[in-house]
């Protein structure tokens, strides 16, 4: 996780394989990031910065996800 106002790494969180594409939740609450290399897509709390959530889905490498 990388801090924005500094610029700086404040966290390092495992995720699937070849993450490829992030979006952030409307309240800035949770971030989703798409595994391509295992199919998965993981939340990550923003608030502890912690994987709250790992789930499997039909992810494509040039789309976020499908299905």
């Amino acid at each position: 996780m990388i801090d924005t106002r500094t610029r700086t790494v404040v966290e390092t969180v495992g995720v699937g394989r070849e993450p490829s594409r992030v979006t952030v939740s409307p309240d800035n609450a949770s971030v989703y990031l798409a595994n391509v290399g295992t199919g998965t897509v993981t939340v990550i709390s923003t608030r502890t910065l912690a994987v709250t959530v790992t789930d499997t889905v039909a992810v494509d490498e040039h789309l976020w996800a499908r299905g």
